[in-house]
C-alpha cells in the first residue's frame, strides 16, 4: 500500500508541476498578446501620422498622376468632365501642385472635406500613390455620372517602371465597378 501512495502522491506532484507550466505559459502567451496588440496600436498611430502628413511632389511625382489621370483607360469620359476636373487625395495628401494637367484639363486636388463643398458629377479618387527610385504604383478611381444617368466607378491601377529617364506604364488592372 505504501509504494501505491508513494506512487499516488507522485503522480499529483507531477500534475501540479503541470499544472504551475501551464499556468506560466498561459500568462506568458498573454502578456505576448498584450505586447502584440500593443505593437499594432503604435503602427497604427504611425501609419495614421504618416497618412496625415502631407507628401512632398515633384516633378517625376506630377508627371506620374498627369499620366494615370489623362490615360486611355479614363480618356473618354475625361472628355465629359467640366474644368476644372477634381481629384480627391484619400488616405494620401500631396501638397499643393500647381499646374497640374490631364487630357489637357486643369486638375485640382482636394481633401474630402474640400471635395464635399463642391459637390461635382464627377471625380477622381486617388487611392494610393507610391513611389520608389525605379518603380511606382498609382490606384485610381472614377466616379461619375455620364448625361445624367446612373453612377459609374471605375478603377485602374498603374505599374510605371523607370527605364533610363524615362517612366513606362503598365496597366495592372481597369474595370468598370459599378
Amino acid at each position: 500500500m505504501k509504494k501505491f501512495d508513494s506512487n499516488a502522491a507522485s503522480v499529483r506532484n507531477k500534475c501540479r508541476v503541470l499544472t504551475l507550466s501551464a499556468a506560466l505559459l498561459a500568462g506568458t502567451a498573454i502578456q505576448a498578446q498584450t505586447n502584440a496588440r500593443q505593437e499594432a496600436a503604435e503602427a497604427e498611430q504611425t501609419l495614421l501620422a504618416s497618412t496625415q502628413s502631407r507628401t512632398a511632389v515633384d516633378a517625376t511625382d506630377k508627371a506620374l498622376l498627369e499620366t494615370a489621370l489623362g490615360s486611355p483607360e479614363f480618356a473618354e469620359r475625361l472628355k465629359t468632365i467640366p474644368e476644372p476636373v477634381y481629384v480627391m487625395m484619400h488616405g494620401i495628401e500631396f501638397e499643393p501642385i500647381s499646374d497640374l494637367q490631364a487630357g489637357g484639363k486643369n486638375i485640382v486636388l482636394l481633401n474630402k472635406a474640400g471635395l464635399n463643398g463642391k459637390n461635382p458629377d464627377a471625380f477622381f479618387i486617388i487611392r494610393e500613390f507610391q513611389r520608389t527610385a525605379h518603380l511606382a504604383y498609382v490606384d485610381l478611381v472614377l466616379e461619375s455620372a455620364p448625361e445624367g444617368g446612373p453612377k459609374e466607378i471605375t478603377g485602374s491601377e498603374f505599374m510605371f517602371a523607370r527605364n533610363g529617364e524615362r517612366w513606362e506604364k503598365q496597366v495592372l488592372k481597369s474595370k468598370v465597378i459599378r
